[in-house]
Parts: C-alpha cells; sequence; structure tokens
C-alpha cells in the first residue's frame, strides 16, 4: 500500500508539474499579448499623427500652388502683354483718327486763310476796278466835255462877231445841240457806268458772301467728318473697354471656377484624410479584436486546464477518500477484534482511535477546501468572477458541517461514555452504534463530495458561461465599433456631399450672377453704341441743317443785298436821269 501511495504521489507531483508549466506558458502568452496591444495603441497613435501630418502638408502644399494671390498677380502681370497687340492697334487707329481730325482742323484752316487771302485780293480788286471805272467815267465825261467844247468853241467865237439874231439863233441852236448831245453822251455814260458799277458790285457781294459762307459751309463739313472720326474713336473706346472688360471677366470667371475647384479639392481632401482614418481605426480595431480573441482562447486554454486540474484532483481525492473508508472499516474489523483480546483497555483504545479517526476526517475536509479554494483564486479566468462569494458559502457550509460533527461527537462521547459503564452487557451495541456513526459520517462526506462536485460544476459552468460572455460581448463591441465606424463613414460621404453640393449651388450662382452681369454690360455696349451713333447722327444732321440754314441764310443775303443794290443804283439811275433834266432845263 505504500508503494501505491508513492506511485500515486509521483503522478500527482508529475501532473502538477505539467499543470504549472502550461500555467506559466499560458501567462507568458496572455503577457506577450497585452505588451503587442500597447505596441498597437502606441503604432497606431504615431501612425495616426503621421497621417495628420501629411494631410497638413498635402493642404499647404495645394494652397501654395493654387494660391489665388499668385494667379491673381499673374493675370495683371499678363493682362497687358495678352492685350498688347489688339490695344496697339486700337491704339494706332485712335491715333490715325486723331490724325485726320487734326489735319481736317489743319486744313480747315488752311482754307480758311487762303478764302480770306482771297477775299483780300477779290476786295483790292473790287476797289481797284471801281476807282478805274469811276476814273473811266471821269475821263470819258471830260473828254466828252472837251469834245463839245472843241465843237463849241468856234461857234461860240462865231457868235461873237455875229450880228445877225438869225444866225446867232442858228449858232446858239448849234451850241445848244451840242451841249444836250453832251448831257445826253455824259448822261449815258453815267447810265453805262452805273450799270456796271451795279453789276460789279452784285457780283462782289455775291462772291464775298458764298466765299463767307463757304468758311462756314466747310466748317460745318468739317465738323461733320470730324464727327464721324470722333465716332469712330469713341468706338475704339467701347472697343478698348470691352477688351478689357472680356479680359478682366474671363479672368473673374477663371478665378470662380479655380476657387471652386481648389474648395472641392480641399473637400475631396479633407473626405479622403477622414476616411483614411476610418480605415486605419478599423484595422486597428481588427487587430485589437484578433489579440483579444487570443488573449480570450488562452483564458478558455487556462479555463480548461484549471478545470482538467480540479477534475484530476477531485478523482485523486475520491480515490482517497474510497482507500480511506476502506481503511475505516478494516480498522473497525479489527477494533471488534482488539475488544474481544483486550476488554480491559477497550474503553481507552476505543476513545483513542475514535479521536483519531474523527480528528482524520475532518483535517481531510479542511485539507480539501482549502486546497480547492487557493486553486480557484490563483485561476485567471476567475478574474471577473467573485470567488470570494463562492468561499464564504464553502466555509460556511463546512462550520455547519463541522459543529454538526462536533454535535454529534459530544453527544457520541456523553453515550458512549455511558455505554462503557455497562461495557461487558452492550459492546456489540457499541460496535454497532460506533460502526453506524462512522458510516453516517462517511455517508454524510460523501453527500458534502457530491454537493461539491455539483458545485464545482455549476461554478465551471458559470466561468465558461462568463468566458462566453466575454467572447460575445467582445464580438459584439467589436460589430459596434465596426457599425459606429460604418456609420462615421456615411456621414462623412454625407456631410461631404452635402459641402460639395453647397459649393456647386454657390458658384453655380456666382457664374450665373457673373454671366448675368456680363449680359448686362453687352447690353450696356450695345446702348452706348446706339446712343453714340444716334448722337452722331444727331449731330450730322444738325451740321447738315446747319448747312442748309447757311444756303437758305446765303439766298435771303443775296437777295437782299442784290435788291439793296438794285434800289441804290435805282436812285442813282434816277438821280442821273433828274440831273440830265436840270441840265437840259438850263440850256
Amino acid at each position: 500500500m505504500s508503494l501505491n501511495n508513492n506511485l500515486n504521489n509521483n503522478n500527482q507531483n508529475d501532473n502538477q508539474m505539467t499543470f504549472n508549466a502550461q500555467i506559466e506558458e499560458l501567462n507568458k502568452l496572455y503577457l506577450k499579448t497585452n505588451n503587442e496591444i500597447e505596441k498597437l495603441h502606441y503604432e497606431n497613435s504615431v501612425l495616426l499623427k503621421q497621417k495628420e501630418q501629411s494631410y497638413h502638408q498635402q493642404i499647404e502644399s495645394f494652397k501654395g500652388e493654387n494660391n489665388l494671390d499668385y494667379i491673381k498677380e499673374g493675370f495683371i502681370n499678363k493682362k497687358e502683354e495678352q492685350l498688347k497687340d489688339l490695344m496697339a492697334l486700337i491704339k494706332k487707329n485712335k491715333q490715325e483718327h486723331t490724325y485726320k481730325i487734326n489735319a481736317l482742323e489743319r486744313d480747315f484752316t488752311a482754307k480758311t486763310k487762303d478764302i480770306e487771302n482771297e477775299i483780300k485780293e477779290i476786295k483790292k480788286a473790287y476797289k481797284s476796278k471801281t476807282t478805274e471805272l469811276s476814273r473811266k467815267l471821269d475821263f470819258e465825261i471830260k473828254k466828252v466835255q472837251e469834245q463839245a467844247k472843241r465843237k463849241s468853241s468856234p461857234l461860240d467865237k462865231e457868235l461873237l462877231v455875229v450880228n445877225e439874231p438869225i444866225h446867232i439863233k442858228t449858232i446858239n441852236n448849234e451850241i445848244k445841240k451840242i451841249r444836250i448831245e453832251a448831257i445826253e453822251e455824259i448822261y449815258n455814260l453815267t447810265k453805262e457806268y452805273l450799270k456796271e458799277s451795279q453789276d460789279i458790285e452784285i457780283e462782289y457781294q455775291e462772291y464775298l458772301i458764298r466765299k463767307e459762307d463757304e468758311i462756314r459751309i466747310y466748317r460745318e463739313q468739317v465738323n461733320m467728318k470730324i464727327a464721324e472720326l470722333k465716332e469712330k474713336i469713341e468706338l475704339l473706346n467701347i472697343d478698348e473697354k470691352v477688351n478689357n472688360y472680356s479680359y478682366d471677366s474671363n479672368y473673374h470667371e477663371y478665378l470662380i471656377n479655380k476657387e471652386k475647384d481648389n474648395l472641392l479639392s480641399l473637400n475631396e481632401f479633407e473626405q479622403q484624410y477622414l476616411l483614411e482614418l476610418v480605415d486605419i481605426k478599423k484595422e486597428f480595431f481588427q487587430n485589437i479584436y484578433q489579440f483579444n480573441q487570443k488573449k480570450h482562447q488562452y483564458l478558455v486554454n487556462y479555463q480548461n486546464l484549471l478545470d482538467l486540474n480540479v477534475d484530476l484532483e477531485i478523482d485523486n481525492l475520491l480515490k482517497e477518500k474510497e482507500h480511506l473508508y476502506q481503511s475505516f472499516n478494516n480498522q473497525i474489523t479489527l477494533l471488534n477484534n482488539l475488544i474481544q483480546n483486550l476488554i480491559d483497555t477497550i474503553t481507552q483504545t476505543i476513545k483513542d482511535q475514535v479521536g483519531n479517526i474523527i480528528t482524520k476526517l475532518l483535517l481531510i475536509n479542511d485539507s480539501f477546501l482549502q486546497q480547492s479554494i487557493v486553486n480557484q483564486s490563483q485561476d485567471y479566468s476567475w478574474q471577473d468572477y467573485d470567488y470570494q462569494f463562492n468561499y464564504l458559502r464553502f466555509n460556511e457550509e463546512i462550520t455547519v458541517y463541522k459543529e454538526n460533527q462536533r454535535k454529534h461527537i459530544d453527544k457520541y462521547f456523553k453515550h458512549l461514555t455511558s455505554q462503557i459503564k455497562s461495557l461487558n452487557s452492550v459492546l456489540k451495541e457499541i460496535l454497532q452504534s460506533f460502526s453506524s456513526f462512522i458510516n453516517q459520517e462517511i455517508t454524510n462526506d460523501r453527500e458534502l463530495m457530491v454537493k461539491f462536485l455539483n458545485h464545482h460544476e455549476e461554478v465551471m459552468a458559470t466561468a465558461s458561461e462568463i468566458l462566453n460572455n466575454k467572447e460575445i460581448n467582445l464580438k459584439a463591441k467589436y460589430n459596434q465599433e465596426l457599425n459606429a465606424l460604418n456609420q462615421e463613414v456615411a456621414k462623412i460621404k454625407q456631410n461631404f456631399e452635402t459641402k460639395k453640393r453647397l459649393i456647386l449651388e454657390m458658384y453655380n450662382n456666382n457664374i450665373l450672377e457673373h454671366q448675368n452681369q456680363l449680359r448686362k454690360f453687352d447690353e450696356e455696349i450695345k446702348l452706348e453704341k446706339k446712343e453714340l451713333s444716334q448722337k452722331i447722327k444727331e449731330e450730322i444732321n444738325q451740321y447738315q441743317k446747319n448747312i442748309d440754314k447757311i444756303h437758305e441764310e446765303q439766298r435771303i443775303k443775296l437777295r437782299k443785298i442784290i435788291a439793296d443794290i438794285k434800289e441804290k443804283y435805282q436812285e442813282k439811275h434816277h438821280s442821273n436821269l433828274i440831273e440830265k433834266k436840270e441840265q437840259l432845263k438850263l440850256l
């Protein structure tokens, strides 16, 4: 029996060493996994910081490459270069039109000077002609008078020597005739002179008026041409304004689209960045979940090892119990034989043996309880389970059991004391009573073991349930985190889609507003050209009216001057006729 006990003890030691080695290995793996989780947390935080830095660098790089201030400056610098040829052509045409205007003004000044000089010459010629005509009239009159005097001089001399009345009368008639002829000839000469003077003066005044009006008419004609040239210059100014506005408009529209594209790109960058963060979180949670699965599997393995070890310990304990129970039966049989042979000392022997048996029984129970509690307190799978409650519960039950034992023992020793007094008579009864007591205690002990085994199975089932719940909660938490991240992705996409829509709406409205302004500008340009054309037409019409007015005023003025001249010479003709008549009366 000693050899078997040694073998059993060796097997138990080997099993315990194997168990401890497996537990130690699981602890190492568990701690390693915790370290890997801590490392994963650190690597994830580093990755998030790197991703954030990369995102901000990307944003800064994008803003640097798409800086609107630089683009605006570039447009401003390029504007002069882009419009240089077109503006140069417009400037050239404006200069040509301005040169034509200046040339027209110079031509007008030159022509005005020529006409003024011509008028001066005509005035000189007119004065010279009238003077010559007057001198000629005086000469012809003197010539007629001298001829008359020559003709009448002999008659005058003859009249001085003639005394005959008839002859005197005849001579006087001859002299009178000569004088009448002279008067008549002078009258005719004066009449012709007046007629010629009238014609000359009319011709001079007509020429003078036409020349003076020619300047005014030419001024209006020049004004008409200048107005047309100014219209062309104004149209070129409008073209210049249109070109500037068109360039600025295209530039403004480009800026609107560029700003829109920048915001859309930044929106896309931010969305992509946030989605990448979510992907990092997903990968992190997946890795954490995998590590937690490892940890959980280690706990399951740990629990299985503990369960297996407890089962082995219980099995060994049961074997020991059965061996002890058999030993108790053997001792009882030996005791019966001993009592028969040692009747004198049986009382003390029974007390010692009974006390020894009872003590061993109690010690075995205490040892089993203590070993079970120690094993459970070292179990990592019970970290989330209150084994202290079970311990108190077991201890309370054992205490009640031991108290009941003590009560039974006390009762028994009282009974034994009373029976020992009549040992000889009741020895069989004592032995039977003792045997019954032992059997009852064994039965009670077996019931306790069954109760403990049942409780152990309940505890193990509870531990398995806890581990299963942990696994379920672990999976549920992982799925919850994934669902939350998927919802976050959907929310990110929805938010950024909303931002994209708002950006497009805002800048599309800006484009529409810009196009409306462009149409408004086109309408203003058309109206400006129309008003300019209407203005020029009105000016030209006015200049034409002025010309027509000048012609009309010229006709009226000419008629009046001619009428005045004719009237003036009519009076002179009348004076000439009266003078002739007066001279004839004097004969």
